[in-house]
């Protein structure tokens, strides 16, 4: 969806933190995925859930966490005992406790080299990175559950940016997704999934908090002119 914010950089490590600092996107993304993987009833979320098998959100921020927790717990009520974290915040006796609950919140960079976690189900991208090597490790670890078990990576690709629209299609390019999926669908977020929020330029909420703020900035400019005279 568009955005009422733009990044403009060529430098490719300002355009990922600019972009991952950004919480909109991610807001949208949530809400999409988990209205259609975990909402319904008998959906493949609640199924890994109940497996006792887990979901991964990188969420490419540790500011992020916390904001994904309480989005998990207060729009789609799961308890907060089954939403665990893992960043550089986290004390290492808690990182197995946190690791096998359902719902995991974590970096890409949290979940480095030497972790064997056969319960990782369900990984889902948040976050942008140019990196094939930090994609290919992340990939990895999803579906080691056993053998009859598929693992299912959600992949979003941001057509908005020509950086994150080329890195999809080097990824694709390179055979990243062919030579390590089984299958791929594609799925489009419809309008009608984001022309609510106020990111969008043309969403209701956005107009309105638009004119308040040019009614806002008018008297502001009648006051200044007023008190000159």
């Amino acid at each position: 969806p568009g955005e009422s914010f733009q990044i403009k950089s060529k430098q490719t490590n300002a355009f990922k933190l600019h972009y991952n600092n950004n919480i909109s996107k991610k807001d949208i993304l949530v809400d999409y995925i988990m209205n259609k993987y975990y909402t319904p009833e008998n959906s493949i979320f609640k199924q890994v859930a109940d497996d006792r098998e887990t979901i991964v959100f990188f969420v490419g921020r540790i500011e992020h966490c916390e904001w994904m927790k309480g989005k998990l717990m207060n729009e789609f009520k799961i308890d907060e005992r089954d939403i665990g974290i893992i960043n550089t915040n986290t004390k290492d006796r808690h990182r197995k406790e946190n690791m096998a609950k359902p719902f995991l919140i974590s970096l890409t960079s949290s979940l480095g080299r030497g972790i064997d976690a056969k319960n990782f189900r369900v990984l889902i991208f948040l976050s942008f990175s140019f990196s094939r090597s930090e994609f290919m490790q992340s990939i990895s670890r999803v579906g080691r559950v056993n053998a009859t078990k598929q693992g299912l990576v959600i992949y979003p690709v941001d057509q908005s940016f020509n950086e994150t629209r080329m890195n999809y299609e080097s990824k694709l390019k390179n055979m990243l997704f062919a030579n390590n999926f089984k299958s791929m669908k594609y799925d489009t977020i419809p309008e009608s999934s984001y022309s609510n929020y106020c990111y969008s330029h043309h969403s209701e909420r956005a107009l309105y908090l638009k004119k308040m703020a040019e009614e806002k900035q008018k008297k502001k400019q009648w006051e200044v002119k007023n008190f000159i005279r």
